[in-house]
């Protein structure tokens, strides 16, 4: 099962390899591959806590609108087809 860290977490666990002068041993310590790293470092590198965490509200917030905009290309959808049927269109 995977272990899902906290932006805190990552950017701490980031700080604590960069000042490392033995990168495996700080992905020991935590249980982290090297590729999980990589993407970390590529994600959030140059990111303070607070950045990280409104990175992934702004996340969040475009995942909910994805959301919404995809209901409602649903319901404009139907709403063709049915105007469609009725030879309104």
């Amino acid at each position: 099962m995977a272990k899902h860290h906290s932006p805190e977490q990552i950017i701490t666990i980031l700080r604590e390899v960069e000042a490392s002068a033995n990168e495996a041993e700080v992905l020991k310590k935590h249980n982290i591959a090297k590729t999980t790293l990589v993407r970390w470092q590529h994600k959030y590198g140059s990111l303070n806590i607070t950045e990280a965490r409104r990175l992934k509200e702004l996340e969040k917030e475009n995942v909910q609108l994805k959301r919404l905009v995809a209901e409602e290309a649903l319901v404009r959808r139907a709403m063709k087809e049915e105007l469609e049927k009725r030879g309104w269109a």
